[in-house]
């Protein structure tokens, strides 16, 4: 940082305490304390984070007759701010989130519970005068007015009982391009005094919930028409809210002009996470990131809509970020990753496993977080070499690093040397207590550090069934679904290798996801290596998977009827299960020259071997056994030829459902030259077709 820019710093937070503790704000004080500030924050708006911090500060560790003060200055910054941006800017909307969300909202216990009863007049003020400039959200404003409503004990009955009373000086105005002034405060013993200041209260109390109320009357006459939504307070209803993902709040937010307010006015969350939508549209992510500027968590594993523009969108607008988990993602540079990393000055965790051609630049920017406690690098090659090489001192918060290469890039002697030098080279004021690493030869490598060695991704691809029953009672179980190369799990990589005791073993747990995808989307059961493997899964989860209906159906409070439609994947693997029961039942006829074909078969089995076959990912289809397996299967069961022109046929031309399967699959050349099957049947089912 810039020597000018660190005194400029210095001599605002100064000015700011020595006004404190003279318990006086003067107008001049308030026009340099905000508009230096204003200032700073148009140049570079992530220099925000020094002034909230200072602020934070100063609230917490004030006495309370000192805590008007702090809020007639930020009063007087969100004044000159309204002289210079529109409320309706992105800079504006991130600087009033900043606040509330890093300021206000931290300390909001201390200053509702702890201000003095003769300032609380003047807090109601300002709430007045920030809801009339649209400063903070609505609800926020509402709440800390209740907040101090309920605390005062101010209600109509009790202004004639009231033995002490409040009375100002010098009353704050209300004009916006006037500076808050100072106020003093006296106790009185006049019952005509008690009477007006309470009046006066309650006057700023009613305009608070007036202003509220109305706008949220205004907003319900274009709300969708959900009674009960109407009948729930507001409070309950962004209780209810908060519990929502975030492409739920993206599609609320276009029901209606009611629930978009409600959307966009409020910071329902700080953590993001798009592991389970990898498919993502770009301009949701930009939207998202622009809007929602208080994030501290984001995790976009394996995210395909995170290109080099949406990392530069958060840079800009999140400089809170404290965990960036995004791994497996590709850039055309590492300029963008290094801008990110360089900006999040709280980061704590980050996991940038398996990004490739990172720079020499980047390692720096993570060498330089002083609160950094994890760090995951692992497939990252340079960084991995970097960090091997590295003369210099890590950070001295990091305790958890991963150095591990799970695609066996590197030369396991040459590893364990670089890293026996690693170790030798780590300073005493290092707090490292645990590195997973490849392969370590003891003879080798020792150290007081834990070195870790052995995952349960890595017992499951070799099927050491003996070290996955020890890993099970020392590890955590949430390492049971944790991602590793190319996003897959322990239990993915035992399917795709054909180790179907394994995959028992961990489904025996009762806490393997086993509907998490890979980096393609595709999941642990459409991966399996061989029919052994693909039966196991049709034991153990099949009953479940066919009780899958194809939608749910529930019954809302009004009494109208909806439908929850099954998730892709969820279908997917209840089409697998179903093709490999028709597998085994007709496994007879597998034999790709056998002439005779099964009796009496079932249309609604050829149905899902061709719904199965469009959903099945097409870069699996050639060394795919279940699939090849299914091929020979429909082959079969076309071969009765009097099934398929008395009753298959003529039944789908009333089946939308078979018809669009029909079209999308024997119908089409390329899929029809897959089937096996002779010249003379080929030629049988395409008459039949025809009819």
């Amino acid at each position: 940082m810039d020597n000018s820019i660190r005194q400029y710093q210095i001599e605002w937070k100064n000015h700011l305490y020595s006004s404190i503790s003279q318990k006086k704000v003067s107008v001049k004080l308030v026009h340099y304390l905000s508009d230096s500030l204003i200032k700073v924050i148009l140049r570079d708006r992530n220099e925000i984070t020094y002034y909230l911090r200072i602020l934070d500060e100063a609230l917490r560790n004030c006495r309370k007759d000192q805590i008007l003060l702090i809020l007639y200055v930020i009063d007087g910054v969100f004044r000159s701010l309204h002289k210079v941006i529109p409320t309706e800017s992105d800079l504006f909307k991130f600087i009033s989130s900043s606040f509330q969300e890093n300021v206000l909202v931290r300390n909001e216990k201390k200053i509702i519970e702890t201000v003095p009863e003769e300032d609380c007049v003047n807090v109601l003020k300002l709430l007045t005068i920030w809801i009339d400039r649209n400063d903070f959200t609505l609800i926020f404003l509402k709440g800390w007015s209740n907040r101090l409503v309920e605390d005062l004990n101010l209600m109509d009955n009790d202004v004639n009982n009231t033995s002490t009373a409040i009375t100002i000086d010098k009353p704050m105005t209300t004009h916006s391009n006037t500076t808050t002034t100072t106020t003093t405060t006296k106790t009185s013993e006049t019952t005509n005094s008690v009477g007006n200041s309470k009046k006066r209260t309650l006057e700023y109390i009613d305009k608070i919930q007036n202003n509220y109320e109305s706008s949220l009357k205004m907003a319900k006459k274009t709300a969708v028409r959900v009674e009960f939504f109407n009948e729930l307070p507001n409070e309950m209803i962004y209780t209810i809210l908060k519990f929502l993902g975030i492409l739920d709040l993206i599609k609320l937010n276009k029901v209606s002009k009611f629930f978009r307010d409600i959307v966009n006015s409020w910071p329902f969350f700080k953590k993001i996470s798009f592991e389970e939508q990898p498919t993502i549209n770009i301009l949701y992510l930009h939207g998202i990131f622009r809007h929602y500027q208080n994030i501290t968590h984001i995790n976009l594993s394996y995210c395909v809509g995170a290109s080099d523009s949406v990392i530069y969108t958060i840079s800009q607008y999140n400089p809170h970020l404290e965990v960036i988990i995004i791994p497996g993602l590709s850039f055309s540079s590492p300029q963008p990753l290094e801008n990110l990393i360089w900006r999040s000055n709280n980061l704590r965790i980050l996991n940038i496993s398996q990004i490739q051609h990172l720079s020499n630049t980047l390692f720096k920017c993570i060498k330089s977080k002083p609160k950094l406690e994890k760090l995951n690098i692992s497939c990252c090659h340079s960084l991995i070499l970097l960090m091997l090489q590295c003369n210099t001192n890590i950070p001295a918060s990091l305790v958890h690093l991963n150095i591990d290469c799970y695609c066996k890039t590197f030369d396991s002697y040459s590893y364990n040397i670089a890293l026996m030098g690693f170790l030798n080279r780590l300073n005493k004021a290092c707090g490292l207590k645990r590195i997973e690493v490849m392969d370590v030869d003891t003879n080798i490598v020792k150290s007081t550090i834990e070195l870790v060695t052995n995952n349960m991704w890595k017992m499951a691809s070799i099927a050491n069934n003996m070290a996955i029953d020890n890993l099970l009672l020392t590890e955590k179980k949430s390492t049971l679904n944790r991602r590793y190369l190319n996003g897959t799990t322990a239990i993915y990589q035992a399917s795709k290798q054909g180790h179907y005791i394994t995959v028992e073993l961990l489904l025996r747990t009762g806490l393997v996801d086993y509907r998490i995808p890979d980096a393609q989307g595709c999941t642990p059961l459409i991966v399996s290596k061989n029919l052994a493997t693909a039966r196991m899964w049709s034991n153990v989860l099949g009953d479940k998977l066919l009780n899958i209906s194809d939608s749910q159906h529930v019954v809302n409070r009004g009494g109208v009827r909806g439908e929850v439609k099954v998730s892709d994947v969820d279908k997917l693997n209840q089409l697998f299960v179903s093709v490999v029961q028709i597998i085994y039942k007709y496994i007879d006829f597998l034999k790709p020259l056998n002439n005779t074909f099964p009796k009496n078969p079932m249309g609604k089995e050829i149905d899902e071997i061709l719904d199965f076959h469009i959903r099945f990912p097409k870069h699996l289809v050639p060394q795919n056994e279940i699939y090849r397996q299914s091929i020979l299967i429909l082959s079969s069961l076309l071969k009765d030829i009097s099934f398929l022109r008395e009753t298959y046929i003529p039944e789908s031309k009333d089946n939308y459902y078979r018809m669009s399967l029909i079209n999308q699959t024997i119908r089409d050349d390329i899929y029809f030259d897959q089937l096996v099957l002779t010249k003379q049947q080929q030629k049988s089912i395409l008459l039949s077709l025809l009819m």
